[in-house]
């Protein structure tokens, strides 16, 4: 796949090219707490994080979604896209800036933004150490949103070295 798809712009990452593409980190631990700041576009979008990635075919995944004003896990697995896992309602602005979290433990995936929490309990890829970003309306000439200051705290003093690795 293309790496070139992510860029980086006054420390913001962003992708560029249109597409699902994630980027993802090694972050040491299946389970933790990831949290990365937000700003979405105003326009069209989809955007969110990569959760317990194994390879392209196999993963979860956490949108934001504009065209319907929620947060929403999904399972991927092998190659198909499970049903909402959870959703919620969300209130976006565009060109606002969110603290959007996941908390990981054991079976249980809970991601935060703006105040609303969703929870499932499901044991695929509990042991993955892969987890990252992804944004599907980045285009040429415009974003989907930009993500900064992505951590991932395990609760152990670790949290994975290096930087984000584009699929």
């Amino acid at each position: 796949d293309d790496v070139s798809s992510w860029g980086i712009d006054a420390n913001k990452v962003y992708m560029y090219a249109g597409g699902f593409k994630p980027c993802y980190k090694n972050c040491g631990s299946p389970n933790g707490l990831l949290a990365v700041e937000i700003t979405l576009s105003s326009s069209y979008w989809f955007a969110g994080l990569v959760l317990r990635f194994v390879d392209h075919q196999n993963y979860f995944f956490v949108w934001l979604r504009s065209d319907r004003n929620t947060i929403a896990l999904y399972r991927r697995q092998n190659g198909a896209n499970s049903p909402e896992l959870a959703e919620a309602s969300v209130t976006f602005v565009g060109g606002s800036t969110y603290l959007f979290t996941a908390s990981l433990s054991g079976n249980t995936l809970a991601p935060s933004i703006n105040g609303v929490t969703i929870q499932a309990t499901d044991s695929a890829f509990n042991t993955s150490l892969l987890h990252g970003l992804n944004d599907y309306n980045g285009t040429a000439s415009g974003f989907g949103c930009r993500f900064n200051n992505f951590t991932f705290d395990d609760g152990q003093g670790g949290g994975g070295g290096g930087g984000l690795n584009a699929l």
